[in-house]
């Protein structure tokens, strides 16, 4: 974690679940989130929360509003815009993938 610059004491171990991010994370993976690392940037991977939903998703930023895109073009990409955006909580971006193998 030294070398990519991640404070130990503000970072978490996140397991993926569901297909949504497939080829890029699936179900074998796990995600080293940085918590410090919570200003959304185009492109990045992000832990989020929206309510009581848990997801990881690619962030595209647009004017006024926030794509959450899959990397499985069989999920539909979530649009938040207007209202929504205050109930949009960046947990952390990914930083780091282990994935084991069968």
């Amino acid at each position: 974690m030294d070398e990519l610059g991640i404070d130990r004491n503000h970072c978490g171990i996140f397991s993926v679940h569901g297909e949504a991010m497939k080829p890029t994370l699936d179900g074998r993976c796990e995600l080293l989130v940085d918590f410090s690392d919570n200003k959304l940037a185009d492109g990045g991977i992000y832990a989020l929360q929206i309510g009581s939903r848990s997801l990881v998703r690619r962030v595209k930023l647009l004017l006024r509003q926030i794509i959450l895109a899959c990397d499985n073009p069989e999920y539909p990409d979530m649009t938040i815009e207007g209202e929504d955006l205050n109930r949009l909580k960046v947990i952390g971006r990914v930083r780091g993938v282990w994935r084991t193998f069968p």
